[in-house]
């Protein structure tokens, strides 16, 4: 009775394929998500970074960068943050957000300034935790969907990082959003195929 019992043990070809594919997609999904993370965790990276960088250029000159909110040519432009804040900053891949298209890559720079505090002091700026000083350029654009997780990667005036839903902390005026405009409305065509 034993042996007749041992003998109906087995699977079908379809049992294994169908527990080899459940046990595929798993590692796919958890390597995936895995992978998104340690592409926000670089942004991240890449915020405080460009923030020592500026305060860095503060200690040089006495006030911060009279950068432009995002330059049309931001690897030449002199007012790109990416130009101003070199003699600080020599690895040019820290204003590039690893989730951003190669197309916008491209450009130089991934993040906008708040233009607004140009040549002010990075200390006597009142709300530093509520200011922003950068942020992901797609956030301008209502169209494209936020490139971490459904949010953006606010840098603040005190320093610190933060993962945020909503981009609500700039209105851009219509010259700034010229500059940004080309670039995105080419991703914008691209989220929409």
């Amino acid at each position: 009775m034993k042996k007749k019992f041992l003998n109906n043990i087995g699977y079908t070809a379809l049992e294994i394929l169908i527990v080899i594919s459940m046990v595929g997609v798993v590692p796919i999904t958890v390597y995936i998500e895995a992978q998104k993370a340690a592409q926000t965790a670089s942004c991240i990276s890449n915020l405080r970074n460009i923030y020592i960088g500026v305060q860095m250029y503060e200690l040089d000159f006495g006030r911060l960068p009279d950068a432009e909110f995002y330059p049309k040519s931001p690897k030449t432009d002199p007012k790109s943050i990416v130009n101003l804040l070199k003699s600080q900053i020599d690895d040019n891949m820290v204003y590039l957000c690893p989730v951003m298209p190669d197309e916008l890559k491209r450009a130089g720079l991934t993040y906008i300034w708040n233009d607004s505090y140009n040549n002010k002091s990075l200390y006597h700026i009142k709300s530093q935790s509520l200011t922003w000083l950068m942020t992901d350029m797609t956030a301008v654009e209502s169209k494209i969907p936020p490139p971490h997780h459904g949010c953006y990667n606010v840098l603040f005036f005190d320093g610190h990082v933060d993962t945020m839903k909503e981009a609500v902390y700039f209105s851009p005026t219509t010259a700034e959003l010229e500059k940004i405009t080309p670039l995105l409305a080419r991703q914008v065509n691209s989220v929409k195929e």
